[in-house]
C-alpha cells in the first residue's frame, strides 16, 4: 500500500471510531466536542477552559460558546480558579448525574469494542499509533514551523 492509501485508509478509520463518540453525542443532544468536553470535566481534577481548548484543539469562542449551552442547560457552572483571569468548568449536581450517565454509555460501548483485542495487540496498536502522531508531527514542524 502506497503512502497516500495508507493515510487515507487510517483517517477513515478514525473517523468510523469518532463517529461512535458522535452517535452518543447525538442521543443526549450535544455536538462531539461537547461531550468531549463533558468527558473532560470528569477526569480532571480542575479543569479550564484553555485546557479544553489545547485538548480539543478549539479556538476560546467555540469553547466559550460550548460551556456557554452546557452552563445553560444547568450541567456546569464557572468557580474562581489559580488567578484571576483563569475560571474552573465545574459541573453541578445535575451535571454529575448526566455526565455519569453519558460517560457510562461511552464506557460500554468503548469496553465491548476493546474486548475483542488482546492487550498484547492493543499495545502494539498504541506504541505504533504514538510513533506514527510523533513523526507527524515532527514532519509537520519540519514544514510549517512550531505553531
Amino acid at each position: 500500500m502506497d503512502t497516500r492509501s495508507t493515510m487515507k485508509r487510517l483517517n477513515e478509520l478514525l473517523v468510523m471510531v469518532e463517529s461512535s463518540y458522535l452517535a452518543i453525542a447525538r442521543k443526549h443532544d450535544l455536538s462531539y466536542n461537547a461531550l468531549m468536553m463533558l468527558l473532560m470535566v470528569e477526569s480532571y481534577e480542575t479543569l479550564t477552559q484553555k485546557q479544553v481548548c489545547d485538548a480539543l484543539y478549539l479556538p476560546k469562542s467555540s469553547v466559550h460558546t460550548m460551556l456557554k449551552d452546557l452552563i445553560d442547560r444547568g450541567y456546569l457552572f464557572l468557580t474562581e480558579g489559580g488567578n484571576k483571569k483563569e475560571k474552573y468548568i465545574v459541573p453541578t449536581e445535575a451535571g454529575k448525574a448526566f455526565i455519569q450517565k453519558v460517560s457510562g454509555e461511552t464506557e460500554t460501548i468503548e469496553n465491548g469494542a476493546l474486548k475483542s483485542i488482546s492487550e498484547r495487540d492493543m499495545s502494539r496498536f498504541l506504541k505504533t499509533a504514538e510513533i506514527l502522531a510523533d513523526h507527524m508531527a515532527a514532519e509537520a514542524e519540519i514544514m510549517y514551523g512550531r505553531k
